[in-house]
């Protein structure tokens, strides 16, 4: 039966209801003045369209109630299909009392349903009792509705015994099962699984025992709905945005997603400790597993992103598990929250093998324990870079040294062989012109003896003073230069000094241990006012030892200066 055909208690329209088909709401999309009544989930057409609704569902395989037939005849016109009318009561006939009546129905349930069947539902109410010896829950069916909503069609109670089990923790990969790659049951997890339908007579209620179970068909909804999440996110060009984010230079602020004092947290928070890098690392505690992972995960997103440039980095991490406990991470709206985030992230979920869907949009790592020393190795890398930097800028003041040096001997030298072949050109003058003035002028050469002694004085006085002038013009220069040498080397020293204690001022460890403390509030907020607090509030105190928590017990606002 696919669906039924009523008449409403008030005898004012016909309601047809099935479950959710395309095409059957195709069909009735196509009756005239129909419409979608969302609390009794059923479809409303007039009674005037009785007989064409009727031919329409018929064809499939529709279930028409009595009340249909009378509409049918008076084509939707009479006006009492609201009265009902009784049979008078059989007083003669027998009677079941109410256990032969469950006895009978349990007869009847037992001759149809008698072999084991495969059923596929979604786990319900499963993680409350999942640990007692037998594990009572529930098997729901989901489907959209009018506005893509998912609601429950249908719900069956379900149980598997404790000898059953056993048989089903091996598939799962548990105990003693072959299959290494471990798949838990939680609520939400969609299976397919082998029983039989089990009457209790007492209650007068029905159950399916469940004996055995696929994983594989688990799996691979799983991967079904990764796949169509990552479709959706490629489609909007969203997929690849948050991975191809560059890694920050010097990642030392960073935020984490991830639960409170797990082994996730500390081995993350260990690994990055081991370098004295100076992190400042803030915890938005969240779910890792389970029905409250999507609304905690969508919160710390959405709390960092506020916060974006008060951070360098964002990782989401959590430790290892089973596979179906990974599968609380394939979710939509935590999956384009990440994608369209500002932060670039890094993901350290902690499965070797196993992937969710945010190990396909962002840096993945796999582990926190990898996630940290990423991190370490990416401001290691910085660190090496301003430590050759520094190496190259000494190196290269020492060039310019050595460079300055050979440049001012060489300048001394050309200069000595300029003075001498000056000194020499000039005396071999002197001679051809005394040898001159001996032959023209020889009878001159008494009364001039005098002048040309005085003459040859002038000029050696005048040269030795050239000498002395360019000489002290040589140590004037290279003072100069080896003066303008030092300042700059001094300077490039007062700068990379002064960075270097820019840096450890900043360190907030550095701070601590002057005698400061780090205040923040009930939000995990730092406190920059009084105004920020009021009495009775817990506050939490940050010392370089330790955390102290404290209450607020009155506050003392310091007055402001009058102009």
């Amino acid at each position: 039966m696919s669906g039924t055909i009523d008449i409403a208690p008030d005898g004012s329209c016909l309601l047809v209801s099935f479950p959710y088909r395309e095409d059957l709401v195709e069909l009735v999309r196509n009756v005239p003045g129909r419409r979608w009544d969302k609390p009794s989930k059923t479809w409303r057409v007039p009674l005037d369209q009785a007989e064409a609704t009727v031919k329409i569902f018929m064809a499939h395989g529709f279930s028409i109630m009595p009340g249909v037939a009378t509409a049918l005849a008076t084509g939707g016109r009479d006006t009492g299909l609201d009265r009902i009318k009784y049979k008078a009561v059989d007083k003669d006939a027998d009677s079941y009392t109410i256990s032969a009546l469950n006895l009978r129905v349990a007869e009847v349930l037992r001759a149809e349903f008698g072999k084991p069947m495969w059923v596929v539902g979604e786990l319900q109410n499963y993680d409350k009792g999942k640990h007692r010896k037998h594990r009572y829950f529930e098997l729901v069916e989901r489907v959209e509705d009018e506005l893509g909503e998912e609601e429950v069609r249908a719900t069956v109670p379900a149980v598997i015994w404790a000898k059953h089990w056993s048989v089903i923790q091996k598939r799962l990969g548990g105990k003693g099962g072959r299959d290494t790659r471990q798949l838990d049951l939680s609520d939400g997890v969609k299976i397919r699984v082998r029983g039989r339908v089990d009457f209790y007579q007492a209650r007068g209620k029905y159950q399916f025992v469940v004996e055995d179970l696929d994983p594989e068909y688990t799996l691979g909804a799983q991967l079904l709905r990764r796949e169509k999440i990552l479709q959706r996110l490629q489609s909007e060009g969203l997929k690849d945005r948050n991975a191809e984010l560059a890694m920050p230079l010097v990642p030392l602020r960073i935020g984490l997603l991830t639960s409170a004092d797990s082994d996730a947290y500390n081995d993350f928070v260990n690994t990055l400790a081991d370098e004295a890098f100076g992190y400042s690392i803030t915890l938005f505690p969240v779910n890792v597993q389970g029905k409250e992972l999507e609304a905690s995960v969508l919160a710390g997103l959405e709390w960092f992103a506020e916060r974006a440039e008060d951070y360098d980095l964002l990782v989401i991490s959590r430790g290892g598990g089973s596979r179906s406990e990974l599968d609380s991470w394939d979710n939509e709206k935590v999956a384009f929250a990440l994608a369209q985030h500002p932060l670039k992230a890094i993901i350290g979920i902690g499965h070797e093998r196993d992937h969710c869907v945010l190990d396909f949009i962002a840096q993945s790592v796999k582990t926190p324990t990898a996630a940290a020393e990423l991190i370490n190795e990416t401001v290691r890398k910085y660190q090496e870079q301003v430590e050759d930097t520094m190496l190259a800028i000494q190196v290269g003041i020492e060039e310019i040294l050595r460079n300055a040096a050979r440049q001012l001997a060489q300048r001394g030298r050309s200069f000595g062989h300029l003075m001498r072949a000056g000194l020499a050109d000039e005396k071999a003058a002197l001679s051809n012109r005394a040898r001159v003035l001996k032959q023209e002028l020889a009878a001159r050469l008494k009364e001039q003896r005098r002048e040309l002694a005085r003459s040859s004085y002038a000029l050696e006085h005048n040269l030795k003073s050239m000498l002395a002038e360019e000489k002290r013009h040589v140590v004037a220069e290279s003072q100069r230069l080896q003066f303008s040498l030092a300042q700059r080397l001094e300077r490039e020293g007062d700068r990379l000094e002064a960075r270097s204690l820019r840096q450890r001022a900043l360190d907030p460890a550095r701070v601590l241990e002057r005698g400061f403390a780090l205040l923040r509030g009930n939000k995990g907020k730092a406190l920059r006012s009084v105004t920020e607090t009021k009495p009775g509030d817990s506050i939490e105190a940050l010392l370089p030892d330790g955390r102290l928590t404290l209450e607020t017990r009155e506050v003392h606002e310091k007055a402001q200066k009058k102009s």
